[in-house]
């Protein structure tokens, strides 16, 4: 079996890159585009500054093919609305959230609201535009749906503000370190998990090989392990051993 894809936000001893939530977010909003990624990661350095690209070639190169900013900016909002929908579908599969009917009514948004919270897939929802959310947003769908049960909080409050929920995990902080750790966690069970023979959301997954088994009759299970994002290695010890409200060093 090939291995995942690892997140790219580890030092390699155990500490996290000082980049790792805007690296995670590219990944997140554009999981099968590796152009887009690199694009968003050049005006998230920009955004530090100016001259932050001179030591990046890759990086400086895709800037200068990025889209205009506010194209991306709406780009984002789209893709971010479509992983969420997918986030909530595999919270709904592994029994954490409501149900896909709660997956659908997370598609609709309100239009009335501006950013990502305001965002829909069109209010119809079908299973197709479900599917679709589905097949693009699946290697990711661990770290939307870990970003849904975190939601929860910021809806007590804030009217079930999702930017205000993005706001405060994507950063460097205790609740990055909680995010992380809860991902990997749906990440885990997801790729174990065998949905029911019904479910036609989750087509098409990794298939659990049986010696004795005919192809057609082999399942599979909610999330690919071979295409869903992992965290580093090294990492996974650290956010074992983390405390609530300690993170480990950027």
């Amino acid at each position: 079996m090939t291995d995942p894809p690892v997140l790219p936000i580890s030092t390699g001893e155990g500490a996290l890159l000082t980049s790792a939530p805007a690296v995670v977010f590219g990944i997140m909003l554009w999981p099968r585009d590796d152009q887009r990624r690199d694009q968003h990661l050049a005006y998230e350095y920009l955004k530090q500054s100016p001259g932050a690209l001179k030591d990046q070639p890759g990086l400086a190169e895709a800037a200068l093919s990025a889209p205009p900013l506010p194209e991306l900016q709406r780009e984002m909002e789209t893709q971010g609305a479509r992983g969420f929908a997918a986030g909530t579908q595999l919270c709904a599969a592994l029994g954490m959230y409501g149900s896909l009917g709660s997956a659908r009514r997370g598609c609709e948004g309100d239009p009335e609201r501006p950013g990502l919270a305001g965002q829909q897939v069109p209010r119809a929802a079908s299973e197709r535009t479900l599917r679709d959310c589905w097949s693009e947003f699946r290697p990711v769908a661990h770290l939307w749906g870990a970003v849904r049960l975190l939601r929860l909080r910021y809806d007590q409050a804030d009217a079930q503000e999702l930017d205000r929920a993005l706001e405060a995990i994507l950063r460097p902080g205790p609740e990055f370190v909680e995010f992380l750790a809860l991902a990997e966690a749906l990440r885990a069970a997801g790729v174990e998990h065998l949905p029911p023979r019904a479910s036609r959301h989750f087509r098409g997954g990794h298939r659990v090989n049986a010696e004795d088994a005919k192809p057609q009759a082999r399942a599979a299970t909610t999330l690919d392990p071979e295409e869903s994002w992992a965290l580093p290695p090294d990492l996974c010890g650290v956010l074992r051993r983390a405390e609530v409200g300690s993170a480990p060093p950027a």
